[in-house]
């Protein structure tokens, strides 16, 4: 692309090339600027007025956010009510699910400190 860049939006480019750039006005140049990449002089040769979309291009966008803000939701609302509940459990029940997630040769830390 030779360093020419079309129809950048905001969030295209890394922060301080994105600051400098949208701060510009058609036909200016910019002071070097420095970013990870190394150093920029950028020209702004034209702005395009963003245009409003339409319901049927954002559609799927928003029901996506709503379906995973529900599903969070409902996610939520299932660990409360299973947090609440009472388990009674034996020790070897206790002591084969402690093995199982944290390995054979887990050690209880508490225990460990008791003993010393």
């Amino acid at each position: 692309n030779k360093g020419s860049y079309k129809a950048v939006k905001k969030g295209d480019m890394v922060k301080p090339f994105e600051m400098a750039a949208f701060a510009l006005k058609e036909g200016e140049i910019s002071p070097p600027v420095k970013t990870m990449y190394g150093f920029h002089i950028i020209r702004l040769d034209s702005k395009i007025a963003p245009e409003p979309l339409s319901f049927e291009e954002v559609k799927m966008q928003l029901i996506e956010r709503e379906q995973a803000k529900h599903k969070e939701r409902a996610k939520d609302e299932y660990l409360t009510r299973l947090s609440s509940l009472e388990v009674e459990m034996s020790q070897e029940a206790l002591e084969t699910m402690v093995k199982t997630q944290f390995g054979e040769d887990y050690t209880n830390p508490q225990l460990e400190a008791q003993k010393q």
